[in-house]
């Protein structure tokens, strides 16, 4: 690996990269992608921050709005059209 490489990867990485609150005040983080071509884990924690529920969302999906039985994103498709998911 070439100095400039190694300079330019980071020590660390975040533990999220992604944070919602729904309409409960329940806060969902999305975890980054194992890899380039990974899904992302989304954990939902209540307000005493203690883990709630956690599931793998398609890491293309941006989720938009989450309420308290339903949470809703978009994604493309592959000819660059938006879908509600």
């Amino acid at each position: 690996m070439s100095e400039d490489v190694r300079r330019a990867t980071p020590e660390f990485k975040p533990v999220y990269d992604r944070l919602a609150v729904d309409s409960r005040g329940h806060v969902w983080r999305g975890n980054p992608p194992e890899d380039v071509a990974g899904d992302r884990l989304w954990q939902v924690l209540d307000s005493a921050g203690e883990l709630v529920g956690e599931f793998v969302l398609p890491k293309d999906l941006a989720l938009q709005v989450i309420t308290a039985d339903h949470a809703y994103g978009v994604r493309r498709t592959a000819s660059g059209e938006r879908v509600v998911v």
